[in-house]
């Protein structure tokens, strides 16, 4: 710990960062961008709630028609039981931002800069472009542990000691737990050039990877087991590995702030450079260092850290670099401009060492070598926006498009202007012996820049408005069904009642109309949300180009068979599809909120007289198309009792589930098969008053079993077979860790007398 006259740079990151989400943490709102909505928030209401049952959530059922869930990051865990989600979600956000500062200022001191100096670094890292614009993604999580791993690295080839390698080992654990892997490796390769393995350090080294490993099986086994049955697991196609490569006019960005326009928005209007991201959107909204960090890092005399930096940008150009063929083959990862996290940090310290060295007329000369062109773009932009867009079409393609110029004149005179005069300053400061001055402009110039990257809203935003609640009540009141979503964005050329379409009021009406996964927040079920990640098991999403309502006929029999018996559409459905239970009038759209009850849903569970026995998925996809879901069912078995005949009395079948992982089906049937629309997966046992009962994938999707008939009652229970060594193997490394800090306190103990 340092000692309390060096502890201020770590206080002056707290206070900026509670000033930079001051709307967060003071005046109750919430962020909403990007993800999460579909995907951060309903995850965390659905661990809160789950944890606050005294459970520990291994099965999602409200989302994906079922599926694997796994949610081992501790600081998440500790939140979401100890908060709740809202609170979780405004604290996490805060947390880390404030964990990536702090963590590059302890790692710049470590690396022998002064306070103030570190204090830059950590600024340039924590406030950086790809920090603030990645919030909640695992990514960011991963990069705010990343300084602390390279820290703790460092510490233990300094001052090898079991302490050394069980803080190691922790720190590692952590930052894995956050499933940002592509920023863990970063990490590791930053820690192993900057401070390559030591011979005297190889024994406390071992141990780490022993206590790492141990610590670390639980994200290992179930990492492995959530990936099973999805296309992260089969490898992503080098298409899908490449995809969101940073153009070199993409890393442009990183220096000129509002060069694109605003990334946030969704009008194309607001933009320019769609062209150059997947579906027109980057995968971060802005990678924006800026020139004084710039400025700061010319200076900085490391030439591992610029190594490091160069191979960053090599690694996040992907396909449109020399490192595409070789990133195309990493199966498990994909959007290689993920990389510049690697350049942000590498910059951030060399900004910090620079500080110190920066002294007279040098930096004032590089600040306007750097402040000029920024202030005659400003200007331009300001006088003849068309030229200027004229002028550099050439060089960006994208600025011939017919509103750049209007998007030029908005954006590049105040933020380039900007950007020049603080650079200016900043080379006054530093040619006048004023170093101190140096990380006030470089808060000013960074807040002004990126403050627009953490948007928040009032917490309403995260509920139900009270009229569309009211329209829900036919979902909550019927028996156990699932609900799908078209949402807004997935519905083309909707009318508008005047209001501006800002990214808060689409963020908003998707929330309302229970865009994918949204519906978990509420306590509804949900089927074929969007797979964003790689991670839902095959079968069990629609991609988003399939969502339109107007293509429910090609997906229709795909959302029946998922127990989707109710469907929320901002179009009309066909008469013959759906029938029309509601709609509810929204302000800022002509068209209403619309419910609808589809024909032929398949109720949860269900009996069926006959079963066809296939080899694999596919023959099961093949060979449902051709029966009647209602009479046979197809499952994946070496072979399955014949048909039986049909019993006088009809089938019931009663579906309770009892809590994430189990499932009670009581039944009264003729023999035959019982099909459980839920989502299978091998860790899923079933249990009659007998014993053990087979249990087969039924549909390509779901779940099925023999019965024998008359009233029986079965019992599912997901208890998945990795569990028991995960646990043992924490439970090791928990004591590995312990021994070690006792070990260590008693060697100094030993030193002190």
């Amino acid at each position: 710990m340092p000692n309390p006259r060096e502890r201020w740079p770590y206080v002056a990151h707290a206070l900026a960062v509670a000033t930079l989400f001051g709307p967060t943490l003071f005046l109750g709102e919430v962020p909403y961008f990007r993800d999460v909505v579909y995907t951060y928030y309903p995850d965390l209401v659905f661990l809160a709630r789950s944890l606050r049952a005294g459970v520990f959530p291994l099965w999602h059922p409200g989302a994906d028609g079922g599926a694997p869930f796994f949610a081992p990051y501790p600081p998440h865990l500790l939140l979401a039981f100890a908060f709740g989600a809202t609170w979780a979600l405004r604290l996490s956000v805060v947390l880390h931002v404030w964990l990536a500062a702090a963590g590059a200022t302890a790692l710049a001191r470590q690396r022998g800069v002064a306070p103030l100096s570190a204090f830059v670094a950590g600024v340039a890292f924590g406030w950086s472009g790809v920090v603030l614009s990645s919030l909640l993604y695992p990514v960011f999580l991963a990069a705010a542990w990343m300084p602390w791993v390279v820290l703790a690295w460092t510490r233990l080839h300094e001052r090898p000691s079991p302490r050394a390698a069980a803080a190691l080992a922790v720190v590692a654990a952590v930052q894995l737990s956050t499933f940002g892997g592509e920023v863990c490796v970063q990490a590791a390769l930053l820690a192993v050039v900057l401070c390559p393995p030591r011979r005297a350090a190889l024994r406390e080294l071992a141990l780490a990877g022993l206590l790492f490993v141990a610590l670390a099986s639980p994200v290992l086994l179930g990492a492995r087991a959530l990936m099973a049955d999805t296309a992260r697991a089969a490898g992503f196609s080098p298409a899908a590995a490449l995809a969101y490569s940073a153009a070199p006019s993409v890393l442009l960005e990183s220096l000129l702030p509002g060069f694109f326009g605003d990334l946030r928005g969704f009008s194309g209007a607001q933009l320019w450079g769609e062209e150059l991201h997947p579906n027109g959107f980057p995968y971060f909204v802005s990678l924006y260092q800026g020139p004084l960090v710039l400025l700061l890092a010319a200076f900085g005399r490391s030439r591992r850290l610029w190594a490091l930096a160069a191979l960053g940008v090599v690694l996040a150009l992907g396909s449109n670099g020399p490192a595409g063929p070789l990133l195309a083959h990493a199966a498990l990862f994909r959007a290689p401009v993920k990389f510049m996290f690697l350049v942000a940090l590498a910059l951030a310290l060399l900004a910090g060492a620079g500080l110190e060295r920066a002294r007279g007329r040098g930096p004032l000369a590089l600040a306007l070598v750097l402040a000029v062109p920024l202030a005659i773009g400003g200007g331009l932009a300001a006088a003849d926006p068309r030229a200027l867009a004229a002028g550099l079409a050439p060089l960006f393609p994208g600025l011939a498009v017919p509103h750049a110029p209007a998007v030029l004149a908005a954006h590049w005179p105040p933020d380039l202007s900007r950007a020049a005069l603080l650079a200016a300053l900043a080379g006054v400061a530093l040619a006048a012996g004023r170093a101190w001055a140096v990380p006030l402009l470089l808060l000013v110039e960074l807040f002004a820049a990126n403050v627009r990257l953490v948007p928040s809203a009032p917490a309403a935003m995260l509920s139900l408005r009270p009229e569309v609640s009211a329209l829900l009540e036919p979902v909550r009141q019927g028996p156990p069904a699932r609900l799908f979503s078209c949402g807004l964005c997935a519905t083309p050329a909707l009318g508008w009642r005047g209001r501006p379409r800002t990214d808060r009021t689409l963020y908003a009406l998707e929330r309302q109309a229970l865009a994918p996964r949204a519906q978990v927040i509420d306590g509804l079920d949900g089927a074929f949300d969007e797979d964003r990640m790689g991670l839902a098991p095959i079968g069990s999403a629609l991609p988003a180009r399939l969502r339109d309502p107007a293509q429910l006929p090609a997906y229709f029999r795909t959302l029946t068979l998922g127990n989707v018996r109710w469907m929320l559409s901002w179009r009309a459905l066909p008469a013959e599809l759906a029938t029309p239970r509601g709609e509810v009038a929204v302000p800022e759209v002509v068209d209403p909120l619309r419910l609808y009850e589809l024909r032929g849903a398949l109720p949860r569970a269900y009996w069926v007289p006959a079963a066809i026995a296939v080899a694999d998925r596919r023959s099961a996809w093949d060979a449902v198309r051709q029966v009647d879901e209602r009479a046979v069912v197809v499952v994946e078995a070496a072979g399955v009792p014949p048909p039986a005949g049909v019993g006088a009395s009809p089938a019931e079948v009663e579906y309770r589930p009892e809590g994430p992982h189990g499932v009670r089906v009581r039944a009264r049937t003729p023999p035959g098969f019982l099909v459980v629309v839920d989502g299978f997966a091998a860790g899923w046992q079933l249990t009659a008053a007998t014993g053990p009962v087979p249990l087969w994938r039924a549909n390509g999707r779901y779940r099925a079993w023999w019965t024998p008939g008359g009233e029986q009652e079965f019992s599912l229970a997901y208890a998945p077979g990795w569990r028991g060594p995960a646990l043992a193997g924490l439970a090791l490394g928990l004591l590995g860790v312990l021994v070690s800090a006792l070990t260590g306190k008693l060697d100094r103990s030993r030193v002190d007398a």
